[in-house]
């Protein structure tokens, strides 16, 4: 389900969409809220560490343009990364709350996003940690434009 603001002054909204992808997942760089690297051992907690990847597409848009990208979740399971279907995540844009998700059995959550304020923003993907799964966050800048004249 896709969202469209109708007012300059209503917060961007976003639908992340639960649906299994053959897209190639993009790797990218990725730390934890405690400032590890991705991949670094679980520590004393015993928690997995956690791994999120995104790539929004195109990173600049005009005005009420879309922005999408395939959310990638995986954990380490002591030799390799693989996987993490059911992970519950918050889609912040500037800071501000703007949507949640839930992967698919493949990890995977498709993410569409409706540009309608002027500027540079930031969206950050976070997932809480779970009993079993560290914690984990994964930014991207992106540029809303003015919308070419009619």
């Amino acid at each position: 389900m896709r969202h469209r603001a109708t007012s300059r002054s209503i917060l961007p909204l976003i639908s992340a969409v639960l649906a299994l992808t053959l897209a190639a997942p993009v790797q990218a760089a990725s730390t934890h809220a405690n400032g590890h690297a991705a991949g670094q051992g679980a520590g004393a907690s015993g928690h997995g560490p956690t791994k999120i990847d995104f790539k929004l597409r195109p990173n600049q848009v005009p005005q009420w343009g879309d922005l999408t990208a395939t959310l990638t979740f995986t954990t380490h399971d002591k030799n390799h990364w693989v996987p993490l279907p059911g992970a519950e995540f918050i889609v912040r844009v500037d800071g501000v709350d703007v949507g949640t998700g839930i992967t698919d059995a493949s990890g995977q959550a498709l993410l569409d996003y409706v540009g309608d304020t002027l500027g540079g923003h930031v969206m950050k993907v976070v997932f809480p940690g779970d009993g079993v799964h560290k914690k984990a966050q994964r930014a991207q800048g992106f540029l809303v434009t003015a919308a070419p004249a009619a």
